[in-house]
């Protein structure tokens, strides 16, 4: 027989191949990692959807050859932090005998997004799809009354209709009259 398909050849149906093998492995290895930081990083995420406000204390520490070093405290008692944003009205600047600097990170749209999106599943999407007739007719209706030849979409598809240029669909005359201009 020369030719075509021979008996027994190849893969058996169903084989897997060892490079496809240790992908799996692998994929499940980081599915495995991901779900035991899940907590760390619904958290991460959330501090990024949500922004954050830091506050550092500077201190002044004199070292060993007597010069003075600044050093930046990440302050994190809440007596603390409660003090400074009411003496500096949330900005930099001293409360006691100390100097703060106050930063934020701003809220991540994309990780609000994310966040939504994974709680409440993907919000729906509408896309309109015009073909060219029903674009062209829009367009005519627009220009009847931005030409002020008919004061809104009613007028202007009544004008259409008299010299013989019907709407594509009952649909498309109904969305030009409701709507009043187009455009």
């Amino acid at each position: 027989m020369k030719g075509g398909k021979r008996e027994n050849a190849g893969r058996k149906k169903g084989t897997v191949l060892p490079k496809t093998l240790e992908k799996q492995a692998v994929a499940a290895q980081l599915r495995q990692r991901t779900m035991r930081a899940a907590d760390k990083l619904w958290n991460a995420q959330f501090a990024k959807a949500t922004g954050s406000m830091m506050i550092y204390r500077i201190d002044e520490i004199e070292d060993e050859n007597g010069k003075t070093k600044r050093e930046h405290i990440l302050v994190e008692n809440a007596d603390e932090i409660k003090q400074v944003l009411d003496e500096c009205d949330g900005a930099s600047g001293y409360a006691g005998e100390s100097y703060y600097i106050v930063t934020t990170v701003q809220p991540d749209n994309k990780a609000i997004d994310s966040m939504l999106d994974r709680t409440f599943g993907k919000a729906q999407q509408t896309i309109e799809v015009v073909d060219e007739v029903t674009a062209k007719y829009k367009n005519a209706v627009q220009e009847l009354i931005d030409k002020k030849a008919a004061k809104d979409g009613k007028e202007a598809v009544s004008l259409l209709e008299s010299v013989g240029y019907a709407p594509p669909s009952e649909q498309v005359k109904l969305d030009v009259i409701n709507l009043g201009n187009v455009g």
